[in-house]
């Protein structure tokens, strides 16, 4: 029996079901459309062809090699989401921002699929250098008048 994309979306459904609702996946955009250009990534490196994506499917024997291709594609798909979370401190003299621990947790996570892929003879991008070129700018919150301006 293969392991089919039906077998495929319930897969990563169940691995990431907390870390996509926190980042607003809701269930039919979860099960039908965000994952799958994941499992399409997937089954490419795995050797299927563009032509057979949509019917792809992989031998039982070569699941556990893919389930790693299959959580490496889809934790890159949940940090593209997670992309524009910051962690901020107000401290004073002056605020202070850095890339949401979210996002370090889930390059980490990346890192370990890609090891356990690349075990199985994959060979992916290294996640801090593959393509995702993801970026912080800082937005001014505070107006242009002094603060006087605003009294009563």
């Amino acid at each position: 029996m293969a392991f089919t994309r039906a077998d495929m979306v319930l897969y990563l459904d169940s691995r990431f079901s907390e870390l996509a609702s926190e980042l607003s996946f809701s269930a039919p955009d979860t099960l039908h459309d965000s994952y799958m250009s994941a499992i399409d990534d997937a089954l490419a490196a795995y050797g299927v062809s563009y032509d057979n994506l949509s019917s792809g499917s992989v031998r039982v024997a070569d699941v556990p090699g893919f389930k790693a291709l299959l959580r490496y594609y889809g934790l890159r798909l949940l940090l593209e989401r997670a992309a524009g979370r910051v962690d901020i401190r107000t401290e004073h003299p002056a605020p202070h921002k850095s890339w949401s621990q979210m996002s370090n947790q889930i390059l980490k996570l990346m890192e370990e699929a890609r090891a356990e892929a690349q075990a199985a003879g994959y060979d992916l991008p290294d996640p801090k250098q593959a393509s995702l070129q993801l970026g912080m700018v800082t937005i001014p919150l505070d107006t242009a008048e002094p603060a006087s301006n605003y009294d009563g």
